[in-house]
């Protein structure tokens, strides 16, 4: 089940939100600069 988890681009630094599921492998591109280094931002 896909739920919505928070990203951060570690090139621009930008922060969306998209759908993550843990089962399924997505490549996943920056809305600001297409940039693909994105992560999952880690809960602190």
């Amino acid at each position: 089940m896909e739920e919505q988890k928070k990203f951060k681009c570690l090139r621009c630094g930008h922060e969306f939100v998209d759908g993550y599921d843990a089962k399924v492998m997505k490549e996943r591109a920056c809305p600001k600069c297409n940039s693909n280094s994105v992560r999952l931002e880690k809960k602190s």
